[in-house]
């Protein structure tokens, strides 16, 4: 189910595909959406979601991540450990389009 302020997965759907990658040596991180607002931090749906998939072994992690978009593009970046509170984490982001210059060895 989809509408402008609620998503529900196919559960069997993403089982399957996380099976695949987990078979090559990936492993799932965690969720991402947006919010249709300036609000970006978890709601209490999403912090119920992230708390069941920190515990179902299937997943393959204990501390899954999540990224919330905010409407202007804002992202927020949260942690969920098993059986503990989620807490916010810093994303150091890369441009892609500014060149970096390596420093040479010093002499």
């Amino acid at each position: 189910m989809r509408t402008a302020t609620r998503f529900e997965r196919d559960v069997e759907f993403c089982q399957q595909f996380l099976n695949v990658y987990a078979a090559q040596g990936l492993l799932y991180l965690g969720e991402w959406h947006s919010h249709p607002d300036e609000n970006n931090m978890p709601s209490t749906t999403d912090l119920t979601s992230l708390a069941r998939i920190a515990k179902q072994p299937q997943y393959l992690t204990t501390m899954p991540i999540m990224l919330i978009f905010a409407r202007s593009g804002e992202v927020a970046c949260t942690v969920h450990p098993v059986s503990a509170a989620y807490y916010p984490c810093v994303l150091d982001t890369v441009d892609p389009t500014v060149e970096t210059i390596e420093e040479s060895p010093a002499h």
